[in-house]
């Protein structure tokens, strides 16, 4: 099936060159090109490096020297392997841009252009999406922290100690993220660098402000255990929202398990949790079974119990499950992150920023290509995967661009 649509999708190319379009504004805003109409390379040729880079899962910078070797391969075929089509092969070296090229460009990219290339693209998409009929209702969502390990050998503010699970003395580069979990429409919402010392309430208002002043309509906030929070649960209750997260197993939680293992509990009550003799919050603790037990951990009553906080007394908590689909969605977007070796944050977040724009780009294709009749199927898997959307938008940005930028090539028959 995906080798049909891809086909089909390839017969028309406006579908393609509209998101192409879309990704090249906003882009280019953040690296701020200023192309002349006689230059050489533009921030198309930009574009297209951070999409092969995410293609391959490589150095932005290492494309170009692919792409190098492919057209030389090309030009060496359509000469017969003779090398008589020195000229030709020239021709397309000139047309890709070097390394140094990609890194100048991205080297003065700032954390705020890149953050705000990425809202401009959500709400173009946002609106795409709207006008086709999608995203009517209100949308459950997932706020999650992903991150991955650095070796920096002077550690800036920038990274945060303690982030990674299997290694709590590394540090790393972490962001949180706000992304929708209904099927079929699992847009990235929004996304926060996280520094050292900043505060999960800060960056969870943010990103539910940013989603209400878009006009999104959110209906179920689902969070994990580390933001379990006086201050977290405030600025839910104050943004108007239904949260549901799991708490914590210790204090007074771990007490409250034992009362209901015990009888002297419901299985649905009134909870506080308390930060300090001025600071409290009321939330509703819901008891459910574990789905799996673990045998070496699980020993006693009570640990086979996991304890939901949330202010809807009537939510099924089974709902939570849904939550693992922004997990897949943390890996794609690790998969399909360009690499770099620069220590630099602004250049470091506009890849990532990358990363997600190529992911929301895949998810409004699929939205888009399914009928509501085939939306109603539990967990349809998309029509056309991520790699195949990925390798159209590098064809796309490869072939003559509109207006200002280097010429067509010849042909090389």
């Amino acid at each position: 099936m995906e080798t049909r649509l891809r086909r089909d999708l390839r017969a028309s190319p406006a579908f393609y060159k509209a998101a192409v379009d879309d990704l090249c504004e906003v882009l280019g805003h953040a690296v701020k090109a200023k192309d002349k109409p006689n230059a050489v390379h533009t921030h198309r040729d930009f574009c297209r490096g951070l999409v092969n880079g995410a293609l391959h899962n490589k150095n932005v910078a290492s494309t170009a020297r692919i792409e190098r070797d492919k057209h030389e391969a090309a030009a060496a075929a359509a000469a017969g392997g003779g090398g008589g089509d020195q000229g030709h092969s020239r021709a397309r070296r000139g047309r890709t841009p070097s390394g140094e090229w990609y890194r100048k460009r991205a080297a003065n990219v700032s954390v705020d252009k890149a953050l705000a290339a990425l809202s401009e693209h959500v709400d173009i998409v946002h609106e795409k999406l709207k006008k086709a009929g999608a995203l009517w209702k209100k949308l459950d969502v997932c706020i999650d922290r992903t991150g991955s390990k650095r070796w920096d050998s002077k550690p800036g503010p920038e990274l945060v100690r303690g982030a990674i699970r299997d290694d709590r003395r590394a540090y790393a580069e972490v962001y949180i993220i706000i992304h929708c979990i209904v099927a079929g429409e699992r847009l990235v919402l929004g996304a926060l660098p996280v520094s050292a010392g900043d505060d999960n309430y800060r960056l969870v208002e943010a990103l539910i402000r940013a989603c209400q002043e878009r006009g999104i309509r959110l209906g179920v906030v689902m969070l994990d255990r580390e933001f379990f929070d006086t201050r977290v649960i405030k600025v839910l209750e104050n943004a108007g929202v239904t949260y549901l997260m799991p708490c914590p197993d210790h204090g007074y939680v771990h007490e409250a398990k034992k009362e209901f293992v015990a009888g002297r509990r419901e299985r649905v009550s009134d909870a506080v949790i308390t930060r300090d003799r001025n600071t409290s919050a009321d939330y509703t603790i819901i008891m459910a079974d574990k789905k799996k037990i673990d045998k070496k951990k699980d020993r006693e009553p009570e640990d086979k119990i996991i304890a939901f906080c949330t202010n809807d007394p009537g939510i099924d908590v089974e709902m939570y499950a849904r939550r693992w689909g922004g997990e897949t969605g943390n890996r794609q977007f690790k998969m399909s992150r360009p690499r770099t070796r620069t220590v630099k944050q602004g250049p470091r977040v506009l890849y990532f920023v990358a990363s997600l724009i190529g992911y929301n780009v895949w998810v409004m294709i699929n939205a888009l290509l399914y009928t509501e009749s085939m939306m109603r199927i539990k967990n349809s898997p998309p029509l056309i995967e991520l790699d195949s959307v990925l390798a159209i938008l590098v064809d796309t940005l490869t072939g003559p661009a509109q207006g200002p930028g280097p010429p067509p090539e010849p042909p090389t028959g």
